[in-house]
């Protein structure tokens, strides 16, 4: 059996490492936040262009039209 030898160590960039997924957990807020904002935006342009129910129809005393015949 023979030993492989190793390649000197090299840093590793951990304080990189660390930045990047701060940057991601700070993006993913961000979106998150936005996501919640559109659907806040979304529901209320619905609910502003909801066409207004129609008031029923009178044709005589106590009849109402609803349509068809």
């Amino acid at each position: 059996m023979q030993t492989v030898p190793h390649a000197p160590l090299q840093a590793f960039p951990l304080h990189e490492l660390a930045q990047i997924e701060r940057a991601i957990t700070a993006a993913q807020a961000c979106v998150t936040a936005l996501q919640l904002r559109r659907d806040a935006l979304v529901s209320e342009l619905e609910r502003i262009t909801r066409p207004a129910p129609a008031a029923p129809k009178l044709i005589g005393p106590g009849f109402r039209y609803q349509g068809s015949i």
